[in-house]
């Protein structure tokens, strides 16, 4: 009986240490270790840092949808008045702006949808599967949407906005007989696409080398 109770007196002390020891795998290329109260503050701050990324990303895409449709509702509304060369003119320059709308809306930046309550969800996560699985889920989310901000404004796309325009330009200057339009679609409307390039959000990038160096908030690192 002595010994059963020794025993059990022992297991009773290693239990919880053998529980604070467990450790979650780390992200591709990061050595730290993480443990079960490390991976939980990481998670916070991941979840926070999509989230907000998220709304930067909604915040950007209705306003250049807005924008984009200002404009060709603008340019429709003076048709009646112009002359039925300029009115054609006017027709394709409402659907390039169109496109641009259609860009904007059909091929969002994935940490619109990936971000949005990504607290809750992780919340939730946790008590379905535990902080690991909802650790290297939100990583991943991470991985994905940090190369997806950085694929948007690549230079594939960069050539592409200069293609589109220039051949657009060259079309109403030399199909159209309209050499004016033509250089003004073509400088403005690259011009206006390296601007939606420029003020794309792109902290995804900023916030995985800080997560892989262990630089999290300063809440995050205080709970530390």
């Amino acid at each position: 009986m002595k010994c059963a109770w020794l025993v059990g007196c022992v297991l009773c002390v290693l239990a919880p240490r053998a529980a604070m020891a467990q450790t979650c795998a780390p992200m591709a290329g990061d050595v730290t270790i993480i443990t079960a109260e490390l991976a939980e503050a990481r998670l916070h701050f991941l979840a926070g840092e999509l989230q907000d990324e998220s709304h930067r990303g909604r915040l950007y895409s209705d306003l250049w949808r807005g924008a984009y449709a200002a404009a060709a509702i603008g340019q429709m509304a003076v048709t009646p008045w112009q002359s039925a060369h300029d009115r054609r003119i006017s027709y394709i320059g409402t659907g390039s702006t169109v496109l641009g709308v259609l860009a904007v809306t059909l091929v969002p930046l994935k940490v619109i949808d990936d971000g949005r309550e990504l607290r809750l969800r992780a919340e939730q996560l946790v008590r379905v599967h535990g902080v690991c699985a909802a650790l290297t889920t939100v990583q991943d989310i991470l991985l994905t949407d940090e190369a997806d901000e950085r694929t948007a404004i690549g230079w594939l796309e960069h050539t592409g906005n200069a293609v589109i325009n220039v051949a657009l330009g060259a079309f109403l200057a030399f199909g159209m007989h309209d050499k004016t339009s033509g250089v003004i679609n073509a400088v403005g409307g690259t011009a206006i696409g390296e601007w939606m390039f420029a003020t794309q959000p792109r902290h995804l990038t900023e916030v995985l080398r800080r997560y892989r160096a262990g630089r999290l908030s300063a809440e995050v690192n205080h709970r530390l």
